[in-house]
Order: structure tokens, then C-alpha cells, then sequence
């Protein structure tokens, strides 16, 4: 076994410029529910997570949470009763749900609360399913070797409540993948969802996603990414924007793609990476909407090097 050789990475990172740079310091996403519209900005020198709503007659600027320690401690999305977060900060996972009128995490009336904790851990991954008054949400948070899922309603009303009981067990940070002979360590902020062919991830906000796909072919590196990103293309409308050839290792070759697309409408920026080792070929995938898309780069980055063949 051996790990995507640190040169690769490098190499991403100069030709790709901020693309494959450090995450930065701040960032804003756009978080959307029809015509509802927040931001979220992240202020990563003073840890603090606000956000802003310029929806007519609903506007507010507030802090949702200070002491967040990077961009992937935090998970949002926008719900009918206005932008939902959550978060780690100190010991535990919490969750905020600005009200979309005010602003306030707490009712209008009866000021019932609109925050909370789930429980102790630091936040991994978090899966948002949007509901007619807020989101069912299953959260993942790590506290030393233990993985604890917490699953709960959180709505507009302020009766937000667990759907069940946390589960703990113990946590295996690195997954493998036999059939692609493949293993890696889980990113935090990404949800994993395994295939046989594939690791997919679904990032900490909507439109933020990574792919990782493996595949023996007996074509050459050029071919089989004509092919793959042929089958992208049919989903997302890819376009190519620019493509430099390197090596992964000992003259292993590599390419590294830029391109555009398209999902649900919306227009995504996407970094690839495709290379040949020992009868497979590989294709590494990192898309997000253009605005953000350097926010979460880093993650990506991270990613490639944690990754070990067989």
C-alpha cells in the first residue's frame, strides 16, 4: 500500500491556484429555501458563524455562534421556518434555527427556544431532510474513539425534540474499499455514502460534494477519462475549462481538470483528478457552486492525502 504521493497534491495546488489552496480565513455560503435567501458567513480569525437574511420585510443580520473552530464545524441549511445550523462548539454539538421573521433564535411569541444541544462530541457529518417547519436531522459527532448519532426534529415552533435515543459506538475513522483497492480517511463535514464502485461524499452545505470512483480498464488514462467525464456530462453538463498532465509517484500518470456544470439549475465549479496505478484508474471529483467553491476546496485537498492504494 502506498498514499497519493504528496507531489500530486502539491501539484494541484499550484496549478489550480485558490482552487486547491488552504481553505480561507472567511467565507460566505448562500443558503436557499425557494425564494428565501440567507447567508451564512464565517469568520475564521474570530471563530464566529452569523448570518444574514435581506428577504423583504424579514431583514436581520445575527450571530448564530462564536468559538467555531474551522469551516467544517459548522452545517446549514435553509427550511421554511428560516435557516437552520449546527454546529460544535466546546465540548458539545449544537444546533440554531435563526427565525426567518426575526432573526432570533427564540419564538415570537411565548419566546420558546429555537437552540440546543444535541449532545457531547464535536461535529463529522450532519444529513438535513426539510420539512413544512424546519428539518429531521441526523448528526454525527466524535468524542475520542466513539461516534454518537443524534437524530432530531427541529422546527419553527420551538418544540424541537431527540426522534430517538443517541447511539454510541465506536468509530472507525478509515474506511476500504476491496473492489477498488482503496482505503481512506473520512473527511469531517462530509457525509460518506459507499457504492461498489465509489466513495460519494455530500458536504456540510447544499452543492458542496466530493466523488471518488475506481475502475478496471483496460484503456489508456486519456480514454478513460474521455469516458468518465462523458458520463458526467450527461447529469451535470460539464464543460472543460482547462487540463494539465502530471505524474502520480514513479511515472504514474495523472491529469488535473477544471471544468463547469450544472445541477438542479444551478451553476457548480468542479476539480478533477484522474490517474492509472497497476490496472485501475481512478477518477477524484470536487464540486461546489463557484462562490464557494474555494471555502471547501481544502477539504478536497485533505482528501487525496489520506489516500492509500492496494
Amino acid at each position: 500500500m502506498h498514499k497519493i504521493s504528496v507531489a500530486l497534491v502539491t501539484c494541484c495546488a499550484l496549478w489550480a491556484g485558490s482552487a486547491f489552496a488552504q481553505t480561507p480565513q472567511t467565507a460566505t455560503v448562500v443558503l436557499q429555501h425557494k425564494n428565501t435567501v440567507y447567508q451564512a458567513i464565517y469568520d475564521g480569525v474570530n471563530k464566529r458563524l452569523d448570518c444574514v437574511s435581506a428577504n423583504t420585510g424579514c431583514e436581520w443580520r445575527t450571530t448564530v455562534a462564536t468559538g467555531v473552530q474551522s469551516i467544517v464545524d459548522f452545517a446549514g441549511v435553509a427550511t421554511p421556518g428560516g435557516p437552520l445550523f449546527v454546529y460544535s462548539q466546546g465540548n458539545d454539538v449544537r444546533f440554531a434555527m435563526p427565525h426567518f421573521r426575526t432573526g432570533k433564535t427564540v419564538t415570537p411569541m411565548g419566546s420558546r427556544p429555537m437552540s440546543g444541544v444535541f449532545g457531547p462530541g464535536r461535529l463529522h457529518s450532519v444529513l438535513f431532510r426539510v420539512g413544512l417547519y424546519g428539518a429531521e436531522t441526523t448528526v454525527e459527532a466524535i468524542k475520542g474513539e466513539r461516534k454518537y448519532t443524534y437524530k432530531w426534529d427541529i422546527n419553527v415552533h420551538g418544540s424541537s425534540k431527540p426522534l430517538q435515543d443517541p447511539v454510541s459506538e465506536p468509530f472507525q475513522s478509515r474506511v476500504s474499499n476491496e473492489a477498488i483497492r482503496l482505503s481512506l480517511q473520512l473527511p469531517r463535514g462530509f457525509t460518506c455514502t459507499p457504492t461498489p464502485e465509489a466513495f460519494q461524499f455530500v458536504g456540510p452545505v447544499p452543492g458542496v460534494r466530493m466523488m471518488i470512483v475506481g475502475a478496471e480498464a483496460d484503456v489508456s488514462l486519456e480514454e478513460f477519462t474521455k469516458l468518465f467525464l462523458s458520463s458526467l456530462s450527461e447529469e451535470l453538463q460539464l464543460k472543460e475549462l482547462a487540463r494539465q498532465t502530471s505524474q502520480l509517484g514513479e511515472g504514474e500518470p495523472c491529469l488535473i481538470i477544471m471544468a463547469n456544470g450544472v445541477s438542479d439549475g444551478q451553476p457548480l465549479l468542479f476539480g478533477l483528478v484522474t490517474f492509472a496505478n497497476d490496472g485501475m484508474r481512478y477518477a477524484l471529483v470536487y464540486g461546489a457552486a463557484p462562490e464557494w467553491f474555494d471555502a471547501y476546496a481544502g477539504c478536497f485537498y485533505e482528501l487525496m492525502g489520506t489516500i492509500e492504494l492496494k
